[in-house]
């Protein structure tokens, strides 16, 4: 079964600091490195990804730091998975947009069944929001 990465873990984490700070300003990765002993490097790699997301935004000089584009209500965990993996995906059929090939898909009575539990699951994530956790 696929486990959140490293990244995604840490980067919920990173939105949920942004999230408490919501409408308050900007905060520093050094902040944040400090209280949670994450290394600003890596802090740094998860912005990014982040901020190409859309997720969030910087902002440069003093007072500069990060903080969410949207309301903590209006992004959810299913957003923040996708800006570090893309799109989940249990198992390679559950994309229909993909061709597979797959030796077994003429044979396989598991695959709608795996599309179906990647659906509950995608949903379940994006309904999932920053507010609520």
């Amino acid at each position: 079964m696929r486990q959140i990465s490293r990244q995604e873990d840490y980067g919920i984490f990173l939105m949920d600091k942004l999230a408490k700070n919501f409408g308050c300003g900007s905060v520093s990765l050094a902040t944040i490195a400090d209280e949670s002993k994450i290394s600003v490097f890596f802090l740094k790699q998860l912005a990014s990804k982040l901020r190409k997301a859309g997720l969030i935004k910087s902002k440069e000089g003093i007072g500069g730091g990060y903080k969410l584009t949207r309301s903590p209500k209006k992004i959810t965990v299913g957003e923040i998975i996708s800006a570090f993996s893309g799109p989940l995906e249990l198992v390679e059929c559950c994309d229909l947009s993909k061709k597979i090939n797959c030796k077994l898909a003429d044979l396989c009575h598991s695959k709608s069944a795996l599309r179906k539990i990647n659906q509950e699951l995608v949903a379940r994530l994006n309904s999932l929001t920053l507010a609520s956790i």
